[in-house]
């Protein structure tokens, strides 16, 4: 029983990373995309 409930808490903390990593993978393409749609006027400048 013991293990089991360990083996819940690994999934459950497997979940919650994959989770945080998948936000931040979403916030810093967002800002990526943000940042590409700013200089595209720039590169066509020079």
């Amino acid at each position: 029983m013991r293990l089991l409930r360990n083996f819940h808490l690994t999934k459950l903390k497997q979940n919650f990373i994959l989770f945080l990593r998948a936000r931040a993978f979403t916030e810093a393409f967002k800002k990526n995309k943000l940042n590409k749609e700013l200089s595209i006027p720039i590169e066509r400048g020079n």
